[in-house]
């Protein structure tokens, strides 16, 4: 996991880099508000779902070494990471391509697609499957600490309180949410 979310932050500050040398602040930058309040709100309401997550780290206090400690710090910067390169993106994306075209599914590709050289939106792609496979793995890995939590405030049976007794890990937990996200998948 450590791995692929570096891959990210490598990728999300490859992409604020390679969008500069592409923005044409004079011809995108012009009409600030085109939707005007409405449009600045429709746009906080989605970047709201954008810090989402955050909530992933307090599953792991249990894991932490000094919890009182490295959970705060760890919160703070992953948040000003998140703030900082969130803005950068949005700043090299609204200056590469009309705003018409941003708000697709696909919006951060099709802007460098219009803009940049294919091998840029290649990396941006194999970015995003990196982004995806480390936001999931990390909703993975809380799940079963929550059954956990569940189960010792007795919302759930005793079953998923179980741990192994080498790794200190949820057992049951783990195989129910497993099996879950491999039959969820089927769908």
């Amino acid at each position: 996991n450590n791995i692929v979310s570096i891959t990210n932050i490598i990728t999300l500050v490859f992409l604020i880099f390679a969008g500069l040398v592409y923005l044409e602040p004079g011809k995108y930058y012009t009409d600030f508000f085109p939707k005007g309040v409405d449009g600045v709100l429709a746009g906080m309401g989605l970047a709201f779902y954008a810090y989402g997550g955050f909530e992933g780290t307090a599953c792991f206090t249990e894991e932490a070494i000094n919890p009182d400690r490295d959970i705060p710090i760890a919160l703070i910067v992953v948040l000003s990471l998140t703030i900082i390169l969130n803005s950068g993106v949005a700043l090299v994306i609204t200056g590469i391509a009309p705003y018409a075209l941003l708000g697709t599914n696909k919006s951060l590709l099709e802007a460098f697609k219009l803009r940049c050289p294919q091998w840029i939106s290649t990396i941006i792609s194999l970015g995003s499957i990196a982004g995806l496979a480390s936001s999931t793995s990390g909703m993975l890995m809380c799940q079963p600490r929550v059954f956990f939590s569940m189960s010792y405030d007795r919302l759930l049976p005793k079953l998923f309180m179980q741990l192994n007794p080498k790794t200190q890990a949820p057992e049951f937990a783990i195989f129910v949410t497993g099996c879950t996200c491999a039959f969820s998948t089927l769908f």
